[in-house]
């Protein structure tokens, strides 16, 4: 199989994956559980240069909580009391992916990521903002550990973004 074929399929399989979890957004709490996030994590390093767009792609949904809740509301045709019982639903569900991207290294890879594919820059800090903002004190751990705020202050001072 060519590697043009290989790199369609996979921006493919990623298209679909995304696209389900924003409309099924009770599947999110399946991918910590099957331990799909390391996996996740380490295609962020991967060679293939397309890997780590993708997984970036991933990493986003898995981060966004405001998806799940919008759809919920703009979805559900019930009352106020089990609107809110789903809304609270698809909240843990989604606590459950940031909970375990904030318990095993993700930044770092994220920064990895970041470096290899300049162009995935803006969905990673979309994705580290959704995670950041739920308060989990590990990923602000993460963050110092591997000078993230150096890196994003050189992102927009225009300093290019090279292997490093």
């Amino acid at each position: 199989m060519s590697t043009d074929t290989q790199a369609e399929q996979l921006e493919t399989v990623t298209t679909a994956l995304v696209f389900l979890f924003k409309s099924q957004s009770v599947l999110l709490d399946s991918v910590p559980q099957l331990g799909h996030i390391p996996r996740i994590l380490k295609a962020m390093s991967a060679r293939n240069n397309s890997f780590p767009k993708y997984a970036l792609q991933i990493t986003h949904q898995l981060s966004s909580s405001e998806v799940s809740a919008c759809h919920i509301l703009s979805h559900s045709g019930s009352g106020c009391r089990q609107m809110s019982a789903d809304v609270s639903n698809v909240l843990t569900y989604w606590q459950v992916c940031v909970r375990s991207l904030a318990s095993q290294e993700s930044i770092g890879p994220m920064m990895v990521a970041m470096k290899a594919r300049p162009d995935t820059v803006g969905i990673a800090c979309e994705a580290m903002n959704n995670l950041f903002s739920k308060g989990q004190e590990e990923l602000v751990a993460q963050a110092l550990r591997h000078e993230l705020i150096p890196y994003l202050l050189t992102l927009l001072a225009g300093v290019s973004i090279g292997h490093s």
